[in-house]
């Protein structure tokens, strides 16, 4: 195994990982199983934590037994534990570790127990400083261009990891000591790994349809070393590429509705009912689990800012499930038994739950666009003639796009594709029944409660660095590259800085933040691969909004895999159809935003901790290249907020904010995301019971005929 070869696939292949892997799935992933040991593998990513490239920490797992230990790239680690309150601690004793994990590396940690806690101690102080710093410089942010103030960064980025090259490159030649060498070189991967997750994945200034490219970076300290690789960046193809990535005139702006406000809103989310079967005899065998896949909806009437009627819906029954043979419920999302866990690998056993699971919301979701939920009112209701009205607006639990979406996947040949395209293929249904419906448009939009890519923290932290004064030393560098807090926080604190002005909080006028755009072809397919295809002898990149160009890319992948003998693409281009369609047309528009309003005690009472909330992040799903459709999407969301439309979720704490203790910090969301999730998991638990005792019943009968 060549090292420098294996930590670079180990860091591409965690860049599309943002939670993070263990041990075991950074092996299979890379098929490193018939070339090295676990223990030479878990050396070298011990090694990258020690470099500070990558961070190593427990998985909560929510099951019993010790939870497992992930590595995940420092970007993806949102550090905000403390913010707005006290710090509980896990602490690992050395009795706890497991021995086969303990090398020398893990060993002089221990030793230096008592300088790391004294960092933890400073981090706790200093993330109070980072927090009135934002406040501080958030009404002069807010009024800043976010595309030119992204340009500026980039450019900043770039100097900035040329300036430590130098100094790198000066103490190589100095000899200086390897750890002074090795600390510097770390520093370095750490800013690069930023800046490819940030400004190539996110804002994707990588290359333009001519393989020019827009920031060019080394791809590690050790190229810097070898070939004396510099940073660069084209000013003006980064504007251009922004300019299409980015809208909004300024970082944050206030917005009021019009006349055109939604009189209802429909809100969707699903779950996993896990139905554990004991077996009668011998009990120290497993239990069989039985995953059981529940969508369902809540739908808020609205009149005059008073709500006057509430519906919910499920979108699977008991009895419904006798109907479909094993591998039908499977492929349909409905079941996944302990016999789907013996055909499938480890890890797309895991996918696949979670393929089914979004495959069952999205089946939710086409039943409310085409007018086939059964709704039932909630409670009692206050006007008889109220009933469910058409969609409007509909508000995911969780993001609009897939969460298993790459062209790999959905090429995969086994049950597990068959669920992935199966995902896909209600998805893009929603997509064209909501964008181009004979009912009109549509909002489809989604409240992400605990988003794992933060766009507008890197901007801000790195702005209130440039605009410190000398004297003031709260930021550094390094907290550009490692910033302590995820969008969540720091969109409530750049609000609270904006409120901290006003002398009024009127209920229907919102704090909005610019708007980050994606299209689905950007998740589609893996960093590593870029789409080309063969025109008249010639290689071009595929024009993206060109939908006949997709096809052409996937006509000549199968005839490539075909040349080469490889199984691991479908027979048909036309079974693509719905990918293609995705990868041409689909985008979403990401923003945050807040009622005035629910920041007037805050200000009124100017509390220290008590009384402080997060934010959701805000989709809504567009259509590529059509502006205006954008702008109406996103303001059919934030009219719903204007009108009363929100609510503080209790329920969930975020990445970061889980005290163990059964508090937190709420997060403020589109009220429908509330009774959504509370009808989900009534139906998740009252189903799982049921199939539960259906199952019981017929193991009883079949024991019977034996």
């Amino acid at each position: 195994m060549a090292r420098e070869k294996s930590e670079a696939d180990v860091l591409e292949l965690l860049q599309g990982e943002a939670a993070g892997l263990e041990l075991g799935a950074i092996i299979e992933r890379l098929g490193l199983e018939d070339e090295v040991s676990s223990r030479t593998v878990r050396n070298m990513l011990n090694g990258l934590v020690d470099e500070g490239v990558l961070v190593r920490q427990k998985q909560r797992t929510g099951s019993p037994g010790k939870p497992p230990y992930i590595y995940i790239l420092p970007a993806f680690v949102p550090q905000q534990l403390r913010l707005f309150g006290d710090a509980k601690l896990d602490v690992l004793t050395i009795t706890e570790a497991n021995l086969e994990e303990l090398d020398y590396q893990e060993r002089d940690r221990i030793e230096r127990g008592l300088s790391a806690l004294e960092t933890i101690a400073r981090g706790h102080i200093q993330e109070d400083r980072f927090a009135k710093a934002i406040i501080r410089i958030a009404p002069q942010v807010a009024t800043e261009n976010p595309v030119e103030l992204l340009t500026r960064m980039a450019g900043w980025v770039v100097e900035d990891i040329n300036r430590t090259a130098s100094e790198l490159t000066r103490l190589r030649n100095a000899r200086a000591s390897a750890h002074e060498i090795d600390n510097l070189a770390g520093r370095i991967n750490v800013r690069l790994q930023m800046a490819r997750q940030y400004f190539h994945n996110l804002w994707c200034l990588d290359k333009d349809g001519r393989d020019e490219p827009i920031m060019d970076l080394p791809t590690s300290a050790d190229e810097i070393l070898r070939y004396g690789r510099t940073a660069s960046i084209n000013v003006d193809l980064a504007l251009e590429r922004l300019r299409s990535r980015v809208a909004g005139e300024t970082v944050i702006y206030e917005w009021q509705p019009g006349d055109n406000i939604p009189t209802s809103a429909v809100g969707t989310d699903a779950s996993v009912a896990d139905v554990y079967l004991q077996h009668a005899t011998g009990k120290f065998m497993r239990p069989d689990p039985v995953a059981v896949m529940i969508a369902a909806a809540a739908q808020i009437t609205r009149e005059n800012g008073s709500i006057i009627g509430e519906f919910q819906d499920f979108d699977v029954f008991p009895d419904d499930l006798k109907e479909y043979e094993e591998h039908t419920a499977a492929r349909n999302g409905l079941i996944i038994s302990p016999a789907m866990r013996e055909i499938l690998p480890e890890s797309d056993f895991k996918h696949s739950r979670l393929a089914a699971m979004e495959l069952r919301q999205y089946v939710e979701d086409l039943r409310i666009v085409l007018g086939q939920a059964r709704w039932r009112p909630i409670g009692e209701l206050q006007n008889l003639n109220v009933s469910p009205h058409k969609a409007s607006l509909i508000i995911r639990d969780g993001r609009v796009f897939p969460l298993v979406h790459r062209l790999n996947d959905y090429e995969d040949g086994g049950l597990y594709g068959q669920i992935v395209r199966n995902q896909i293929k209600r998805f893009a249904s929603v997509i064209h029944h909501t964008m181009s419906g004979p009912e009109g448009d549509i909002v489809y939009g989604a409240a992400v409660k605990d988003p794992q890519q933060s766009w507008i923290a890197p901007l801000v932290f790195w702005y209130a660095y440039i605009n410190q004064g000398e004297e003031d030393t709260i930021l550094s560098r390094e907290d550009i590259y490692k910033y302590p807090f995820t969008d969540t926080a720091v969109s409530h604190l750049l609000f609270l800085g904006i409120a901290n002005g006003l002398t009024e909080f009127p209920q229907n006028r919102l704090l909005v933040t610019f708007r980050a755009k994606r299209r689905f072809s950007d998740i589609a397919i893996t960093a590593d691969e870029t789409p080309k295809i063969e025109v008249n002898g010639s290689f071009r990149h595929v024009d993206v909004d060109d939908e006949n160009d997709w096809k052409l890319f996937i006509k000549q992948r199968i005839a490539e895999a075909n040349r080469r003998g490889r199984k691991n693409v479908l027979p048909d281009e036309r079974d693509y159809n719905y990918f293609t369609y995705l990868c041409s047309r689909v985008g979403v528009s990401m923003f945050y935003a807040a009622p005035e309003s629910a920041y007037e005690l805050l200000v009124q009472d100017n509390s220290e901790g008590a009384g402080h909330f997060l934010l959701c992040r805000l989709e809504v799903s567009v259509k590529v290249g059509d502006e205006d459709h954008e702008v109406r999407s996103m303001e059919g969301m934030l009219a719903w907020l204007a009108s009363g439309g929100w609510e503080f979720d209790h329920a969930h704490n975020p990445t970061g904010f889980d005290t163990g203790q059964g508090g937190g910090i709420p997060i403020l969301v589109p009220d429908v995301v509330v009774p959504s999730h509370e009808t989900v998991t009534f139906a998740r638990d009252q189903v799982g019971e049921e199939v539960e005792d259906a199952l019981r019943q017929l193991i009883t009968e079949l024991r019977k005929r034996v």
